[in-house]
C-alpha cells in the first residue's frame, strides 16, 4: 500500500507539474504575475527529486559515491523533461541516463603497454585488467575497488598484481587455468583474494551475472566478460586478432561495449617479430576491424561503444569512425 501510495503522489505530482508549465503560458500571454506558480512548481519538484534520489540510491548503491549535487542536477534534467503521459515511471525511463552519466567508465591506463579501465555496477566498483605500474596504481583507491576481472595472462594486463596491496577488501576474479599460470609467473600474486570460475558458465557475484566466451589471442587462454547488473549489460572484448560471428552474438544484446583498437592498417608495419605477431589473427584487431564488428551488431540507439588499448588509436577513432 505504501509503495502504491507513493506512486499515485508521484502521478499527482506530475500532473500538476505538467498544468503548472500549460497555466504559466497562458499567463505570460496576459502579462500577469507568473512567480506563484513557478515556486508552487519548484516545490513539486523538490518533491520529486527527493524521491527519485531515494529510489536511485536502494537500486545502486554505488551511486553513494557521487557528489550529492551532481547527481540531483541530472535527476532534475530528466524531471524537466519527463512526459508523464507516455505511460512510464520515471524510475525506470530515466535509470540508465542517471547511471551512465554519474559513473563513466575510467581509463586508469590505456596503451599498448598496458591497459586498466574501472567501471562502476550497480553493486560496486570494478577494474578490467590490472596492467599498472607504481604511478598508475596512484590514479585509483585501492581501498575502494570490489573486484577485478583478469582476461589473460599477458603482464601489460597484469602487471599490477606484483604491486597491489594485499590487505585491501578486493577479489580478483580469473578463470581457473589462467590462475595457475599467474602464480607461476607473478607468485606473491598467490597472497591476494582469489575468485575463480569453469570458463564458458556463468556465475554471480554482488548482484552481477557475468557470462564469458574465449576468444583467439596468442596466450593460453583469453576471455571476454559480459557483466549484467540488472542497468547496464558491459561487454569488455580485449585482445583477439580476428572475430568472428560468436563475438557478434555475444555483444548483441550490450548496452556498453568496451573493444580493443589496436593499430592502424593504414600505417607501414616494420618487418619485427613482435609486429608481426601483433597484426596475426591471434594478435589485436586494428581499428578497420573494430568498426566493421561494431557495425555487424543488431542496432541498439542507447548503445555506448569504447575503443581500447591504444591511446592515440582512441582519439584517432574517435574522431572519424561511427
Amino acid at each position: 500500500m505504501e509503495s502504491l501510495a507513493k506512486k499515485q503522489l508521484e502521478r499527482l505530482a506530475f500532473v500538476e507539474i505538467q498544468w503548472c508549465k500549460k497555466t504559466i503560458k497562458k499567463l505570460k500571454l496576459s502579462n500577469e504575475d507568473v512567480e506563484p506558480i513557478k515556486e508552487r512548481m519548484r516545490n513539486k519538484y523538490d518533491f520529486l527529486r527527493s524521491v527519485a534520489i531515494k529510489d536511485f540510491l536502494d537500486f545502486a548503491p554505488t551511486l553513494r559515491k557521487v557528489s550529492q549535487a551532481y547527481l540531483e542536477g541530472l535527476i532534475t534534467e530528466k524531471l524537466e523533461s519527463f512526459d508523464y503521459k507516455l505511460g512510464m515511471s520515471f524510475f525506470n525511463y530515466s535509470q540508465k541516463f542517471v547511471f551512465r552519466n554519474a559513473t563513466p567508465v575510467k581509463f586508469i591506463q590505456n596503451t599498448k603497454r598496458a591497459i586498466c579501465i574501472q567501471i562502476s555496477t550497480r553493486f560496486s566498483s570494478c577494474l578490467f585488467d590490472i596492467g599498472l605500474n607504481p604511478q598508475s596504481m596512484k590514479k585509483i583507491d585501492c581501498n575502494n575497488i570490489d573486484y577485478v576481472f583478469i582476461t589473460h595472462e599477458h603482464f601489460d594486463h597484469c602487471s599490477g598484481l606484483e604491486i597491489y596491496p594485499q590487505n585491501t577488501k578486493t577479489i580478483f576474479v580469473v578463470s581457473s587455468a589462467t590462475q595457475n599460470i599467474i602464480f607461476k609467473k607473478i607468485p606473491s600474486a598467490k597472497n591476494l583474494k582469489w575468485q575463480t570460475f569453469n570458463t564458458g558458465e556463468p556465475f554471480y557475484l554482488n548482484g552481477m551475472k557475468i557470462d564469458t566466451l574465449e576468444v583467439k589471442h596468442d596466450c593460453y587462454e583469453n576471455l571476454a566478460y559480459k557483466i549484467d547488473d540488472g542497468i547496464l549489460k558491459t561487454v569488455y572484448l580485449i585482445d583477439l586478432g580476428k572475430w568472428t560471428v560468436k563475438e557478434v552474438e555475444f555483444c548483441n544484446d550490450a548496452d556498453r561495449i568496451l573493444i580493443e583498437s589496436y593499430y592502424d592498417e593504414d600505417t607501414p608495419r616494420s618487418r619485427s617479430l613482435l609486429e608481426i605477431r601483433r597484426r596475426s589473427s591471434y594478435g589485436h584487431l586494428s581499428m578497420q576491424s573494430a568498426n566493421e564488428f561494431i557495425k555487424k551488431l543488431e542496432p541498439k540507439l542507447d548503445r555506448e561503444v569504447y575503443f581500447c588499448h591504444n591511446e592515440e588509436i582512441m582519439e584517432k577513432f574517435n574522431n572519424s569512425c561511427i
